[in-house]
């Protein structure tokens, strides 16, 4: 009997240390539903803040281009004006 018991609480051993051991604990956060979805939530941020930098680009390029426009006509308005 005891030699029973000694096989199995050795086998118990073996088995325990040959077990693959855990991850560490940010490796089980990275898969949970809520990271997840806080990965999405930040890359959709992410996405959003570069859509409006660029329409804000845009927007500023354009005002640019109006002033431009506008310089152009007044500019030789004003000449002519001082002859």
């Amino acid at each position: 009997m005891e030699a029973f018991w000694a096989i199995t609480l050795s086998a118990i051993l073996i088995s325990r240390a040959l077990r693959p051991k855990k991850p560490p604990q940010d490796e089980l956060s990275r898969n949970t539903v809520k990271a997840r979805w806080d990965r999405k939530r930040i890359k959709a941020d992410k996405l959003k803040q570069q859509a409006d930098a660029a329409r804000k680009a845009e927007r500023e390029r354009q005002k640019r281009q109006d002033a431009e426009e506008l310089i152009t006509v007044i500019m030789p308005t004003i000449q002519n004006d001082g002859k």
